[in-house]
């Protein structure tokens, strides 16, 4: 199995010292790589030859000597021995063919500092796998360009690990799509990316990153959000943001919806679907797609799917692959993918996997998550510079090794020797399977379907009378009544009450409750603001549960007298509406007792401090049981 090592010939004694040092970093090397811990390997029978032929030759010298020396007997015993060796020879190379599996095999250079030499050991087989789990943590980067092998080499490796795999393809007939495992085909299953708002608005900075619009790159995200929560399809999105670019009056303002508009256009989507995932290896191919801006929304909105699952415990062990990486890896701000989260936390949950064409499309932050990096020869000059920093040996053999191998650039023993690999893989080709766990998003109901509810009729249901409703309470009792998903009822709860807000069909009130802003939605039609009548009873409530007697409430909102009389003080119910406040000022000024005035939020609270009377108190809704509370611990 020796091969003779082909060493360039070295004059110098400093020379020679150093390759003495390099034989020696060697001999450490071959012993971490001791031969009984590798399996799987095809090796050929032209790696015993050069050995066999050579201690041939000997052993006829020696005969041909000993038989002028001494007798031909003895000659004969050295053929004796020459073919001893060629039976274990042959042994050896019969062991090795037993298994008819692949492998990955080293084959080794130790490179000088200058660069001018390379001692070459024997090919030696390494099992990949337990290389990788020996490290400390088991994700794994390959980069090369097209055709050096890296998505043969991620086949192989991805069919080592028992681990569920999630595998995330772009390109078509690539190696992913022949290993067996079920397909999505993504352009027949895009999902609903306004389910996680949040999702959504990373997504799109990210596959539109804005570098050079100015103070616009600050409006969109905050429109982008806004949009968003308040929309459940493309096609209310779309309405939407036409609405919004007609009534918008400020440039800059309208310069970032006008960006939105022209990128979203790439995304849309008619139909969406729920992919439903079950611990099962998959593959997402993002390849049918046309648009590439839409191959990198998706699969980041998807991307995010799985770790919440990950995170949440939903699923077991993962390998998440990603193909072409450096799609996703675009930052905006505080805005990037979840897969430099996924790379620092996913130790806990699995394996992240990754390939790129160049070592540095990935940001060294999120590489060095990567304890394994093999790298396929490369001359790009940021990568050169890039290796050479872990170690100019490194750098130069990266630029120097022949098609198809690959080195590692986090080698333990980096500093010592540079390993080079070659993988020897016949993979079995198997029939495309697609998944079958696809359904349209649309959870079914008692009314013929979620899309087919009238939320503007229920909200208006919901708000008859003097109700005063929160926007999850009212989405409760229609996921209820249509027995639909709750969470896609909300969705489109609230883009219906956001359009009868904005068409003045009924008045909305943020509020602060425990240090909680909120909103609240009551009708218009009302003679006295259903509001004011809902905080006037929960203000009454309040006070009555401390044990204090109400004297007299006002009914009918008569501006004679305070909304809540009791005792020692009086409250005056403010919902911010009233543009003259002087019958307020006259009606405190003439009653003479302490007035507390209650108000929705803290905005409105406001325009009231500004009055200045003696004995008149202003406090928000969450705000008034604490001044209760402590007004009756002082006794006042």
């Amino acid at each position: 199995m020796a091969i003779t090592p082909s060493i360039a010939a070295i004059s110098s004694s400093r020379m020679r010292r150093t390759l003495r040092s390099e034989r020696r970093a060697y001999r450490r090397y071959e012993r971490d790589f001791y031969y009984e811990h590798y399996f799987n390997v095809k090796l050929p029978l032209a790696t015993y030859l050069p050995s066999i032929i050579f201690w041939l030759v000997l052993a006829l010298v020696f005969r041909s000597i000993l038989g002028l020396l001494v007798a031909q007997a003895y000659a004969n015993v050295v053929l004796e021995f020459w073919a001893a060796y060629l039976l274990i020879s042959l042994l050896r190379y019969a062991w090795s063919r037993l298994d008819f599996g692949s492998g990955a095999v080293r084959s080794g250079s130790v490179i000088a500092s200058n660069a001018t030499y390379r001692y070459e050991i024997p090919e030696r087989p390494v099992d990949l796998k337990n290389y990788i789990e020996q490290k400390p943590n088991r994700n794994l980067f390959i980069c090369g360009t097209s055709g050096e092998g890296k998505s043969f080499l991620m086949r192989y490796m991805l069919e080592q690990v028992d681990t569920r795999k999630v595998v995330f393809n772009f390109k078509p007939n690539d190696e992913y799509l022949s290993m067996g495992y079920g397909i999505i085909d993504m352009g027949k299953a895009l999902p609903n990316p306004f389910k996680d708002p949040e999702a959504f608005v990373s997504a799109f900075l990210i596959t539109f990153p804005i570098a050079s619009i100015g103070i616009t790159a600050q409006y969109v995200p905050i429109m982008l959000r806004e949009l968003a929560e308040t929309s459940s399809s493309w096609q209310e999105f779309g309405a939407q943001l036409r609405t919004q670019i007609a009534r918008t009056k400020d440039k800059i303002q309208s310069s970032a919806l006008l960006y939105i508009e022209e990128h979203a256009t790439a995304l849309v989507s008619q139909k969406a679907n729920v992919i439903e995932m079950k611990d099962e290896d998959l593959v997402f191919d993002f390849s049918t797609l046309k648009n590439e801006d839409s191959k990198t929304f998706y699969a980041e909105i998807i991307l995010r799917g799985i770790w919440k699952g990950l995170s949440n415990g939903q699923s077991r062990d993962t390998l998440i692959c990603v193909d072409e990486a450096h799609r996703m890896l675009h930052r905006f701000e505080k805005y990037e993918s979840i897969y430099a989260e996924i790379s620092r936390q996913i130790r806990s949950f699995g394996m992240l996997w990754a390939s790129s064409q160049n070592f540095t499309d990935m940001a060294d932050d999120i590489r060095n998550q990567f304890a394994t990096q093999f790298c396929f020869n490369t001359t790009h000059p940021d990568d050169l510079r890039a290796l050479s920093l872990a170690d100019q040996k490194l750098s130069w053999a990266a630029s120097s090794m022949p098609l198809h191998f690959f080195t590692d650039a986090r080698y333990e023993w980096l500093h010592e020797a540079v390993p080079e690999f070659i993988l020897h893989y016949e993979p079995a080709l198997r029939p495309r399977t697609y998944f079958k766990g696809i359904k349209p998003d649309e959870a079914p109901g008692k009314a013929g379907g979620i899309s087919a509810i009238d939320y503007e009729k229920e909200i208006e249901i919901a708000l008859s009378g003097d109700k005063v409703e929160y926007a999850s309470r009212i989405a409760k009792a229609i996921s209820q009544k249509y027995d639909t998903d709750l969470n896609a009822t909300k969705m489109r709860v609230m883009a219906a009450l956001s359009k009868m807000a904005r068409n003045y069909e009924i008045n909305r009130m943020r509020l602060m409750v425990d240090s909680k802003s909120y909103v609240v939605y009551y009708n218009r039609a009302q003679r006295i603001s259903a509001l004011h009548k809902w905080m006037q009873n929960v203000i009454s409530a309040v006070i009555r549960s401390h044990g204090i007697g109400v004297t007299k409430e006002a009914n009918g909102g008569r501006i004679s007298e305070a909304d809540i009389e009791t005792e020692n003080f009086d409250i005056e119910i403010e919902t911010g509406y009233k543009k003259n406040i002087d019958d307020l000022r006259s009606r405190i000024t003439k009653s003479g007792k302490r007035t507390v005035i209650v108000v929705p939020n803290s905005d409105v609270a406001e325009r009231y401090l500004s009055l200045s009377l003696k004995n008149v108190e202003v406090a928000t809704m969450s705000g008034f049981e604490e001044l209760l509370v402590r007004s009756l611990n002082s006794g006042s």
